[in-house]
């Protein structure tokens, strides 16, 4: 706690170590009441690790693996107030940017702001697109283990393909909201119409990622690509005036 705004935008850049890195760092500490501390009301301050864990477990898994954990409506509970809490916009932008989340006290509510990690690459600068990443890579591994030690051909490249195309199908036609909602990216096509399931996910397993020297070592590889959704952090609103001369 305490640390200035360049110590925070040193901390932040030390931590922006590669293209994918895996955290979700917050700057506030908080305030929570102590049972066993002296006089009326008494606090403690503490780090916010507990809490933003938690947090992001309940809003997995409420909502989704697919949203960002950072919310105005579902917010962080147990704590009385913020330490050195940061209110100027650009600065909680900044920060934003470097993959340093904040807690803002609205109405009385502790919210966190955004959901950034330290990564490099602008796919991962979001902690859904990593907790995505990590959930489909491990469901994989552990539904097609059995299909190791089988022979290495085409038609066992053609089955794992259909297993993997129709595990993410499923995952897109009913990720949340009663299956209202896609789990991956949803945007308007050029010519206006909405996009479908073979716009945000593909899956490659062929020769160009299985070349035969490595067929012929035992290898047998398969690249899953998917877009994750980005969270509207910012909604900007212009206001003019329409008028006839």
């Amino acid at each position: 706690p305490g640390l200035s705004v360049d110590s925070l935008t040193i901390w932040a850049n030390k931590r922006r170590k590669s293209r994918i890195v895996y955290a979700l760092n917050n700057k506030d500490w908080v305030y929570v009441d102590d049972p066993i501390g002296v006089g009326p009301s008494p606090e403690k301050l503490v780090p916010n690790v507990g809490h933003v864990m938690g947090y992001a477990i309940y809003i997995t898994s409420l909502r989704g693996i697919h949203k960002v954990p950072a919310s105005r409506n579902q917010v962080l509970a147990d704590i009385t107030r913020l330490y050195d809490e940061t209110t100027d916009r650009a600065q909680l932008k900044a920060y934003k940017n470097l993959g340093l989340n904040c807690i803002s006290n609205i109405d009385g509510s502790f919210a966190i702001r955004s959901a950034r990690t330290p990564s490099k690459l602008k796919e991962r600068a979001f902690i859904n697109s990593t907790l995505m990443a990590i959930y489909f890579k491990k469901s994989f591994e552990e539904s097609l283990q059995d299909l190791e030690n089988e022979s290495n051909t085409a038609a066992l490249l053609n089955n794992i393909r259909d297993k993997m195309n129709a595990f993410a199908f499923a995952f897109y036609q009913g990720s949340s909201n009663g299956g209202n909602e896609t789990g991956f990216a949803s945007f308007k096509k050029p010519g206006g119409s909405d996009s479908g399931y073979a716009d945000v996910v593909l899956i490659i397993a062929d020769g160009s990622v299985n070349p035969l020297s490595q067929v012929n070592e035992g290898i047998l590889r398969v690249k899953f690509y998917f877009m994750a959704p980005a969270p509207a952090e910012s909604i900007l609103i212009g206001v003019g005036l329409l008028f006839n001369r």
